[in-house]
């Protein structure tokens, strides 16, 4: 008679302890590095729902041949149908989209020319009512932004980065702060 003789292969419990050890070593250094990849894509989550927001509303403002005006609420940007200009939506039916603009771990900062706007207005043609306005999007804990937005007079829309000093300037050559 013939026996076959099998081996089992296996892990004994040290190799396995010391593999499991190994992952935890390797997740404990790995988790400060996974909040900063995981927070950039949020900025440009938030960057790009701005802009989306901005060129719709003044793509709207000419096809309507009417005003149109952006505000920030609750749950992000409203974009909606301003006959008077007031900056305030004065009917539901007037809301042409919202935009979901999450803010986790961040700060979307906003300063409009004149001083107090806390709408921007775009005209039938295509230019804003007010003289520029910037937003500027700060991570959580950060002393500069990551990145700003730039509306100029006539409506057009520019995305801004840190220069070489890690600095983003306004118009006016005054540095933005978080």
């Amino acid at each position: 008679m013939n026996y076959i003789r099998r081996t089992i292969s296996a892990f004994s419990l040290i190799e396995l302890l010391v593999v499991i050890s190994l992952l935890g070593v390797l997740l404990t250094i790995s988790i400060p590095f996974l909040g900063n990849f995981l927070q950039q894509p949020q900025s440009q989550v938030v960057q790009s729902q701005l802009l989306h927001a901005l060129r719709l509303a003044r793509n709207e403002a000419i096809a309507r041949n009417s005003m149109v005006s952006v505000i920030r609420n609750d749950e992000g940007w409203l974009v909606f149908k301003d006959p008077q200009a007031a900056g305030v939506v004065q009917d539901k039916t007037a809301v042409l989209a919202v935009m979901q603009s999450p803010m986790l771990g961040g700060k979307l900062h906003f300063r409009a020319f004149p001083v107090g706007r806390h709408s921007l207005q775009f005209s039938p043609s295509g230019e804003m009512q007010n003289e520029n306005a910037t937003f500027w999007y700060c991570a959580r804990g950060a002393t500069s932004p990551e990145w700003a937005v730039v509306i100029n007079r006539l409506g057009r829309v520019r995305v801004a980065y840190p220069d070489k000093r890690g600095m983003i300037m306004d118009s006016k050559g005054n540095k933005l702060l978080c």
